[in-house]
């Protein structure tokens, strides 16, 4: 946690004030990611509405690519091989990105 702190410019009890530990924190950021990944699919369906299965399916794909591009951080730590602890570091760059204005 002191690790993320550092890397978000803040102190660990301003961390801890928000989070109740590491799992609240990487539960948090794992929540947004996948309401955040959801809406990109959700929106890519809705566009897709009345089309052909294939045409649905390469909506999925490419709303699926949005997501990545845009959420060069959120991406892969939903969907890479880490470990608990790579994910909170993950957790770090994000929220260091997203308070300097960077799109994560």
């Amino acid at each position: 946690m002191a690790a993320i702190a550092a890397r978000a410019g803040t102190t660990k009890p301003t961390v801890y004030a928000h989070f109740a530990d590491k799992e609240a924190l990487l539960g948090a950021a794992l929540d947004r990611e996948r309401d955040l990944i959801t809406g990109f699919l959700f929106a890519a369906y809705e566009r897709s509405s009345g089309r052909s299965f294939e045409e649905q399916v390469v909506g999925g794909v490419e709303a699926l690519f949005a997501y990545a591009q845009s959420r060069s951080h959120g991406y892969p730590l939903l969907f890479g091989p880490w470990s608990s602890a790579e994910r909170l570091m993950l957790v770090g760059r994000s929220w260091t990105a997203s308070r300097s204005g960077c799109r994560a």
